[in-house]
């Protein structure tokens, strides 16, 4: 068999003369490094003396392993928690955007600390109704894929100009209701109380007119219809 492939077993302790006989004797026993050492080369615990430290050495050894992995292992539980701590926060703060995108911040913070909100009387309120003229003409004109994908493109122009209009921190007594087709509804004095209610959605619907005059379908300006039934 080659040197290369012999399995050595390391000894130690102590060589002792005896003269009475002439001979020297080799008081020895294994030296390990651990526990896979140990079992590696089929010894037991119970074959290292209780004098030597070598035990204490192999026991030591293993209960470090034992710590490090499991302190491995908690450090990779708590990053995997940090992770999912992070993700949850972004789709909260996902949520929180599409909750006060739809509702007044009023209601949507009632809502979101799972509070009732009761239905209010409004005494005095105005609304305002938007529409384009020749929408429908326009919807016939264009009834092909490309022709309907040209007056998405247009309404969401129109409507990102009108948003911004009604964006809560540029006009905080203007809420936007809702849009449908065409029809771009907003209110003023609803849900928080406001004198000036009129007034507001007068000058919303002045700066509407100017914005869609800069929004262009077939060479010409979006001509933007608005009225107030109910103010």
């Amino acid at each position: 068999m080659p040197l290369q492939n012999i399995d050595f077993l390391r000894l130690k302790g102590q060589m002792l003369y005896i003269p009475e006989t002439d001979v020297v004797v080799f008081l020895c026993y294994p030296s390990v490094i651990n526990l896979d050492d140990l079992t590696r080369r089929g010894l037991y615990i119970s074959d290292i003396p209780l004098h030597d430290a070598t035990r204490d050495l192999v026991l030591m050894s293993e209960q470090f392993e034992a710590d490090y992995k499991l302190t491995r292992n908690l450090e990779l539980l708590t990053d995997k928690l940090q992770q999912t701590y992070r993700e949850l926060d972004q789709e909260k703060k996902k949520t929180d955007r599409l909750l006060y995108s739809v509702l007044p911040i009023t209601v949507a913070n009632e809502l979101r600390h799972k509070r009732p909100v009761p239905a209010r009387r409004y005494d005095a309120a105005t609304l305002l109704f938007s529409g384009i003229v020749g929408f429908s003409e326009y919807c016939s004109k264009n009834a092909d894929s490309k022709g309907v994908m040209k007056i998405v493109r247009m309404l969401n122009e129109l409507y990102t100009k009108f948003d911004d209009l009604t964006d809560p921190k540029v006009n905080p007594n203007i809420y936007k209701v809702e849009t449908v087709g065409d029809k771009y509804m907003a209110v003023s004095g609803i849900p928080e109380p406001c004198a000036t209610h009129a007034k507001n959605i007068a000058k919303l619907a002045l700066d509407m007119v100017d914005r869609s005059k800069s929004v262009v379908f077939d060479d010409e300006p979006v001509k933007n219809n608005d009225w107030d039934p109910y103010g």
